[in-house]
């Protein structure tokens, strides 16, 4: 199935590039069997892509409903991935490339979406407020320095579109204010240098 693209993809060195072709192929087959089955890319693939490829991470994180998970592991099984763990984690030889779907629950807002045309199809991504929140909250409870190099990258990059009353809040919410402001001076010190 789609083996000339699964070909084409499996020719792209840009992971950013890849991630793209790759989710909107997913996205193509799955609107071809339900209209609603729409993978939201989200996690350190999501970083990947708001970072413009700064940040490189090893699989493609998607959250999905319940649902819909048999159709998007039917897919995945039909383009040559294996199941290597549970449920969760697919993989692709071929491509070198893992699939993971960790919940069916977003942590954010689904009005904050991201849509990414590629081709003649989308891609759905947690919006950045949201990525910045799961960032945030990493670096501060869990002292991820990682996380917080991330958070810096993607706020410098996209200052100017960031929902701050949005963005604010949910950091309240989550106890991250402080990290927030943290994070908003090193992202404005990174752009001025």
């Amino acid at each position: 199935m789609n083996s000339e693209v699964i070909k084409k993809i499996q020719e792209i060195k840009d992971p950013v590039e890849k991630l793209l072709q790759f989710m909107a192929l997913l996205n193509e087959e799955l609107k071809k069997k339900d209209i609603l089955a729409k993978p939201i890319v989200v996690g350190g693939s999501a970083v990947l892509v708001y970072s413009l490829g700064g940040h490189l991470t090893q699989d493609i994180d998607v959250i999905i409903s319940d649902r819909h998970r048999q159709l998007v592991k039917d897919v995945l099984a039909d383009f040559g991935f294996e199941n290597i763990s549970g449920h969760r984690h697919w993989y692709h030889k071929e491509l070198d490339l893992a699939i993971e779907m960790p919940g069916d629950i977003l942590a954010g807002s689904m009005d904050k979406i991201t849509t990414v045309e590629v081709g003649n199809s989308e891609v759905y991504f947690i919006g950045i407020e949201d990525i910045l929140i799961d960032r945030m909250c990493a670096a501060k409870h869990w002292k991820y320095d990682r996380d917080e190099a991330q958070a810096i990258s993607i706020l410098s990059i996209y200052k100017d579109n960031i929902d701050w009353t949005y963005l604010e809040k949910r950091a309240k919410e989550e106890l991250v204010l402080d990290k927030l402001q943290e994070i908003k001076e090193k992202a404005e010190n990174l752009s001025v240098n």
